[in-house]
C-alpha cells in the first residue's frame, strides 16, 4: 500500500481551491463525479502529498453527513494498491468493514475504488493500480 492522498469534504469547492492555491498547490483536474454525486478538485504541489477537495452536491452523497458533523476537514485518507481484492482482504482481517462495492473513480482515470470502515482510523479509501 502506498499513500495516494488525503480526502477533505468542503461546502465551498472554490473558495477551498483558492486557499491550497495559495499554499502552492495547483489544480490538477476537476470534476463531477456522479457515484459520489460531489464535485471534486485535484490539488497537486511538486514532492507532495495529493489533496483531494470534495464537495457533496446532493443529499445522497456518502459526503454529505459527514459534512453535516465536521463542517469541514478530512474526510478519508487513501492508499493505492496493486490488487483491490487482496488489500481488501487483508483489511478485513485486521476489523475493517466494506463500506462501497468496487467501483470505477471518474476523479482517478476510472480505477476502480473501495471505501473500508475501522473504529480504530475511520474512513479508508483504496484506489487500484499503480499510477
Amino acid at each position: 500500500m502506498r499513500l495516494h492522498h488525503v480526502g477533505i469534504v468542503t461546502k465551498k469547492l472554490s473558495e477551498c481551491v483558492k486557499l491550497y492555491q495559495a499554499l502552492g498547490y495547483s489544480e490538477k483536474k476537476r470534476i463531477y463525479d456522479p457515484l459520489q454525486k460531489a464535485s471534486i478538485a485535484l490539488m497537486v504541489r511538486a514532492g507532495e502529498l495529493m489533496i483531494e477537495l470534495i464537495a457533496p452536491e446532493h443529499e445522497e452523497s456518502p459526503a454529505h453527513k459527514w459534512l453535516e458533523r465536521i463542517k469541514a476537514g478530512t474526510y478519508h485518507i487513501c492508499y493505492e494498491v496493486p490488487s483491490l481484492s487482496e488489500s481488501v482482504d487483508f483489511l478485513r482481517e485486521r476489523g475493517f468493514r466494506i463500506i462501497t462495492d468496487p467501483a470505477p473513480a471518474v476523479a482517478f482515470d476510472n480505477r476502480r475504488i473501495v471505501f473500508l470502515w475501522s473504529t480504530l482510523t475511520g474512513l479508508v479509501e483504496l484506489v487500484e493500480g499503480v499510477e
